[in-house]
């Protein structure tokens, strides 16, 4: 039986510089991830970096759903790990392949759409997911496991 709840690890990796400045995190120590409802509706992705060193992953967000024999992938496309979706010159915000998080920050990443196809920013071919229980996922960098948030519901 799968249990709801947060999984919070503590991650030593190298450090580095964002692109705009983070808020603040509360948790010294621990990276900690978990899905929040995001304002205009779907969930956001977001990672609190309570650890003394910067945390490098990679910017593709998966999403999975639980079923009867375990977790299954979501075709999400192109849901990253950004803090907005469109750049200062026009388009689209393209991270780039490692993101970093620097210590003791948090990183609240554009919100999923709760679709499938086309996830984060834009809907040009999406369908809604449906009903159930899912989570997000990052996978670092360098060596490391994966970081899972807690299961969350869409009704």
């Amino acid at each position: 039986m799968h249990r709801s709840l947060p999984i919070l690890l503590v991650l030593v990796a190298a450090c580095g510089a964002p692109s705009a400045p983070p808020a603040a995190s509360s948790a010294p120590g621990i990276v900690s991830l978990r899905a929040e409802p995001g304002s205009g509706g779907g969930h956001a992705l977001v990672v609190d970096n309570g650890a003394s060193t910067a945390l490098r992953v990679h910017r593709d967000i998966v999403v999975e759903r639980e079923t009867a024999s375990g977790w299954e992938h979501v075709e999400a496309s192109m849901l990253y790990l950004r803090e907005r979706c469109d750049s200062a010159g026009g388009g689209l915000v393209e991270p780039p392949d490692c993101v970093e998080i620097p210590a003791g920050t948090t990183f609240r990443a554009s919100p999923w759409t709760d679709m499938i196809g086309d996830a984060q920013c834009a809907c040009e071919e999406c369908a809604p997911v449906g009903a159930g229980h899912y989570r997000f996922a990052l996978t670092p960098c360098e060596n490391g496991a994966r970081l899972e948030t807690a299961p969350f519901t869409i009704e």
